[in-house]
């Protein structure tokens, strides 16, 4: 039976936007599922999260992919990804399903280990050799982290990894798979993972410990327009990323500011 919060219930409306059944999915992603997923599709059906599995699935390709699915999920089970998905939950009905697939993997359960993470001191590039624009979550999925210190710095890197993910899911549910903006955003903070000093530079300076989703998306808007009109990069390539970032606050054409991204590519 699914845990039901009264938090939960204040997001009723929210999430009817969010169901999504395997009828949703187009007949070429079903029946493509890999037949190496019997028992993680059993588990999902174990602990009522088969329908917040297959969202992951078309949200991030991953029946293209399907060696990556263990890489895909293990970025729910830090307790950076915990916490912070605890909180948005109540936020957004996406980060509600990611909450709940999160919240499941927390049992131990043995057909989970058939699943194991590709290795990420490798980059992206070295598992999805082609089109991988097609794929720019999945990629930003099995980068690396980057290695910054302090802490904080580090799980920032994080929590904006999973902020791209409930936007992607978003967009996804809502039949976009392939939304450029979210592409440019996932692509370059990719980059910044791989150790690109100037993106890593970029994301470090949009820092923000506030631990809400939506004042997250704010955050970005009003830091970028900050860094636009201050000129802090030279380059047209990164004030185009700035500039990019500078819509974040909105859900539906712009979610992280396109143009700013652009004009640092």
């Amino acid at each position: 039976m699914k845990d039901t919060t009264k938090a939960d219930e204040g997001q009723t409306n929210s999430h009817q936007n969010a169901c999504f059944h395997l009828s949703d999915l187009a007949p070429s992603t079903t029946t493509a599922l890999p037949e190496t997923w019997g028992k993680i599709l059993a588990w999902a059906q174990d602990h009522s999260v088969s329908d917040e599995f297959l969202q992951v699935v078309n949200c991030t390709g991953l029946t293209r992919h399907p060696q990556a699915l263990g890489r895909v999920f293990v970025a729910l089970d830090s307790n950076v990804a915990k916490l912070t998905l605890g909180k948005w939950r109540t936020e957004s009905a996406y980060a509600q399903i990611l909450h709940r697939l999160s919240v499941s993997r927390s049992t131990l359960d043995p057909r989970l280990a058939a699943y194991r993470p590709l290795t990420d001191v490798v980059p992206a590039t070295t598992h999805i050799t082609e089109h991988i624009a097609s794929y720019y979550l999945l990629a930003l999925l099995l980068a690396r982290l980057p290695t910054v210190e302090p802490e904080e710095h580090r799980n920032w890197f994080e929590r904006l990894r999973l902020w791209l993910f409930v936007h992607c899911l978003e967009r996804a549910a809502l039949g976009n798979r392939q939304d450029k903006h979210l592409e440019v955003a996932c692509s370059k903070l990719r980059l910044a993972h791989d150790g690109s000093k100037g993106w890593l530079e970029l994301f470090g300076k949009l820092r923000t410990d506030s631990p809400g989703f939506e004042s997250i998306g704010v955050h970005l808007a009003s830091t970028a327009q900050q860094m636009l009109g201050a000129q802090v990069y030279e380059s047209s390539s990164f004030n185009g990323a700035t500039y990019l970032i500078q819509d974040a606050s909105s859900h539906v054409e712009r979610p992280i500011g396109y143009a700013y991204f652009m004009r640092l590519s």
